[in-house]
């Protein structure tokens, strides 16, 4: 099956793609809402039991730490997090622990994610994990098998129909079968990067890193709250948001009729604006898609821009991210 075939069964029917780019990490105690709450950038006392939120921790000056999924149930609060941020979202965390009945626990090697996609996808696990309810976007479940605790996060994104599962290691090869035999296809890494980027979902340390303000990635915009109060970093964000969040670069898509490569240099009236962090040849446009942190100057959608990719310069465009259903 090519990638295109896995790429149409992810928007058509139901597909699966095992991550080992995530970790799984735990806050738990007395004091967790509160002290994640005065640490992190959304509202987490607001979070009810059995839904997720978006959020990023963030240093002091208000640059990325880690963005992640915050899951509440259990008495406990669950953070999805990429990999290659795992290990300095869970030493922020647990450097301001003084008094506070908290206790932040990684607890990645016990846990396999699986991300299933798909407009059949909740049908799936639904049959799978003996269940009527799939739940819907924004909602954090929690399933048994065999006496183990298996997780969900409902969401809308990489597609309308997502699900990241988080099991028990010992129980994800007998579920990537299971979902096998359900009908699910299996995605190499060209489907789903293809899957990502048409989302507009950054991945740390390619697209984004700590060295980027959060509201210069849009996808994180949507893991803020200006009403909470202080949290680490705060004084950056809401700063830049009173002035319009006036930022001097934006995470943005780039459309082109040739190929780019990663790094890939954007000019716009004979000065660099910008470099390309990821690329795939789009199915929705039918053409090349990049991603890339572009200056103020030429980061309005629609602005004309040259891609210089080794000794190729070709024309392109700036699109805005996730791409249109």
């Amino acid at each position: 099956m090519t990638w295109l075939q896995e790429y149409d069964a992810a928007r058509s029917d139901a597909a699966f793609y095992p991550r080992t780019d995530l970790g799984f990490v735990c806050a738990e105690g007395e004091d967790r809402v509160r002290y994640l709450h005065g640490m992190v950038s959304n509202d987490v006392k607001g979070l009810a039991p059995g839904k997720w939120i978006l959020a990023s921790m963030l240093s002091h000056k208000g640059k990325l730490v880690a963005p992640f999924l915050l899951g509440n149930i259990d008495d406990r609060l669950w953070l999805l997090v990429e990999e290659v941020a795992r290990k300095s979202l869970v030493e922020s965390l647990q450097k301001f622990v003084v008094r506070d009945d908290v206790h932040i626990l990684d607890r990645s090697e016990s846990f396999r994610i699986i991300t299933l996609l798909g407009p059949k996808s909740g049908e799936i696990l639904c049959s799978i994990l003996k269940m009527k309810d799939f739940g819907s976007a924004g909602d954090f479940r929690t399933w048994s098998v065999d006496g183990h605790s298996v997780y969900g996060y409902v969401a809308a994104q990489p597609l309308s129909s997502s699900v990241h599962v988080v099991c028990p290691s010992q129980e994800s090869d007998r579920l990537l079968k299971q979902m096998e035999e359900k009908g699910a296809q299996r995605l190499g890494a060209q489907a789903f990067e293809a899957i990502r980027i048409e989302a507009g979902v950054p991945e740390f340390g390619k697209d984004v890193n700590e060295d980027r303000l959060l509201l210069e990635v849009p996808y994180l915009e949507k893991g803020v709250s200006y009403t909470k109060g202080c949290y680490v970093g705060q004084e950056t964000v809401a700063r830049l948001h009173s002035r319009g969040e006036n930022v001097a670069y934006r995470l943005m898509g780039l459309a082109a009729e040739e190929e780019m490569t990663p790094v890939s240099k954007l000019l716009s009236n004979g000065k660099e604006v910008g470099r390309i962090t990821s690329v795939c040849i789009s199915p929705r446009l039918g053409k090349p898609l990049g991603m890339g942190m572009v200056h103020r100057s030429a980061f309005e959608p629609g602005t004309s821009v040259t891609i210089v990719s080794g000794d190729r310069s070709f024309p392109g465009t700036v699109v805005s991210l996730p791409l249109p259903l």
